[in-house]
């Protein structure tokens, strides 16, 4: 894959999660939804450089993903946007959540081997 993640890729979704950094940085969004986090927040809990997090950013937001938000002072903080593809995020990660508590898809069993 090239390092242009935007111009592989055709579909939205194919662009919004393209490369492993948006797809962590969505984590990041979808788990601390309702938060308004500055980049740093976000790139610590997404474990990737705060310069991938710029990177990514715009992109992010015009894919309905993350919303800016501009408070009175300081700098831009960001969240999971209210937006039909967030809304999907969710869902997508509250099911695999449930598939792995339940162990149904064989994640939670090769992990407990793994670990032991």
């Amino acid at each position: 894959m090239d390092g242009n993640a935007d111009t592989t890729f055709r579909s939205p979704l194919g662009r919004a999660l393209s490369t492993p950094a948006r797809v962590r940085i969505a984590g990041a969004l979808v788990e601390s939804r309702g938060e308004e986090l500055l980049p740093t927040e976000i790139a610590g809990q997404a474990g990737v450089s705060e310069r991938t997090f710029h990177n990514h950013r715009e992109a992010l937001v015009e894919l309905g993903v993350m919303r800016k938000h501009h408070p009175e002072s300081g700098y831009p903080r960001y969240t999971l946007a209210d937006s039909p593809v967030a809304d999907l995020l969710v869902a997508l990660n509250a099911e695999l959540d449930a598939q792995f508590v339940a162990g149904t898809d064989g994640v939670q069993t090769a992990v407990q081997n793994f670990t032991e």
